[in-house]
């Protein structure tokens, strides 16, 4: 499913200033899974399986989701003094559930998409150079007619979760951090952000052996 609008108006006589909305949603996208795996505990893997008589399998199932919601606001200049302008600021936001961590736990898996970017500015400029067609011929040859273009983007950094290391001991190894927020807040004011401490580790402990972490997934944003 696919939804939209917008909103175009002239403010002046060469430029058109467009707002808009976009969104999407899908559902049942296919995603993988792990059959038969064995519960995080200590002792023999093999016992922990549903079936121990057998062992590890993999199959398919539908119920992956995910939903796309974005403010789009864009600028196009025709060309004025032979300069041409088109400028989109986007602010997005890209969540869903796209696939198992903890094979008994969807929703596990379940927040901001590894996409999100949240928000990202991106301007073209297009420079056409003048004709010289008074000018000599070798100059009109070498200097007149170029046109010159250029692109500008910025954008927003890509969510990470945080991980921990203790011991699971069922094939798969794969955990967050506890959320703790007894130190504050996990994200940092940007004038705190460095390269040694970029969000609060403060804010996280390691969960125990043969447990998964309580972290949102993808809370973090580098």
């Amino acid at each position: 499913q696919k939804w939209g609008m917008n909103v175009q108006v002239m403010p002046l006589k060469k430029t058109l200033v467009e707002v808009g909305y976009e969104g999407n949603h899908a559902i049942r996208l296919d995603t993988g899974t792990l059959l038969n795996y064995p519960t995080p505990a200590p002792g023999d893997i093999n016992s922990r399986r549903p079936y121990p008589q057998w062992g590890e399998g993999f199959g398919v199932e539908f119920r992956s989701y995910s939903h796309f919601n974005a403010l789009e606001i864009t600028v196009r200049q025709q060309v004025t003094h032979g300069v041409a302008v088109y400028s989109q600021l986007t602010v997005q936001h890209s969540y869903g559930a796209i696939g198992y961590i903890d094979p008994y736990n969807f929703d596990y898996s379940r927040g901001t998409l590894a996409i999100d970017t949240g928000h990202q500015w991106a301007t073209s400029l297009i420079f056409d150079t003048p004709a010289l067609r008074e000018k000599p011929w070798f100059l009109r040859r070498t200097l007149g007619g170029w046109q010159v273009s250029s692109i500008y983007q910025l954008r927003g950094g890509l969510p990470f979760s945080v991980g921990s290391s203790q011991i699971m001991n069922d094939d798969v190894n794969a955990s967050r951090a506890n959320l703790t927020l007894a130190n504050g807040p996990a994200t940092l004011p940007s004038s705190q952000r460095n390269i040694n401490e970029w969000f609060n580790v403060n804010a996280f402990t390691s969960p125990a052996n043969y447990a998964w972490g309580t972290s949102g997934f993808e809370i973090g944003r580098a």
